[in-house]
């Protein structure tokens, strides 16, 4: 009769060893949870040091990425990798905001990672995910034909005053 009613208790039990934890992120670059731009309320639980996050990039977009969270309860810090996995900006600011940016260099997903500098404990935070498209330098085609055409005159006068002729 006992072996009846351990036999749930027991199979409970296993079935809680063997079923991973749900944590809302990857606790290594490869298992990294997908999120999308916009701004995501999540936690860095005890049990853990490391979360990884990935969002997908075109080539040439803008990312940037800000982690807030509550200080000094916690210190928590940022890095961003690029699709091969090579950190290519990081910021271990001793107080938030903490800011990480880059312009997509390829297509793929960018990494990003949040790890616990300092503090124990559950880690509420939030990460704010913009990415737009990198339009440039705005204006400098302009300026670069204009440049051009006021060097062109500047060149025709010289050669016009020392009467040399182009053609």
């Amino acid at each position: 009769m006992k072996l009846l009613l351990l036999s749930p208790m027991l199979f409970l039990f296993i079935a809680c060893l063997l079923i991973p934890t749900i944590s809302g992120y990857g606790s290594t670059i490869g298992a990294a949870e997908t999120l999308s731009p916009g701004t995501h309320s999540l936690t860095l639980y005890s049990v853990d040091n490391d979360a990884y996050y990935k969002v997908s990039c075109s080539n040439n977009q803008y990312l940037n990425v800000t982690l807030n969270y509550d200080y000094p309860s916690h210190d928590l810090d940022i890095a961003l990798y690029d699709p091969s996995q090579a950190i290519i900006a990081g910021c271990g600011s001793p107080s938030p905001p903490n800011i990480v940016e880059a312009t997509s260099t390829t297509s793929g997903y960018y990494y990003i990672h949040v790890y616990r500098a300092e503090g124990s404990g559950d880690a509420a935070f939030s990460l704010q995910i913009t990415l737009t498209d990198n339009p440039g330098v705005p204006g400098f085609e302009i300026l670069f034909i204009t440049y051009g055409l006021i060097a062109l005159l500047g060149l025709i006068l010289y050669l016009r005053n020392r009467k040399i002729t182009l053609l």
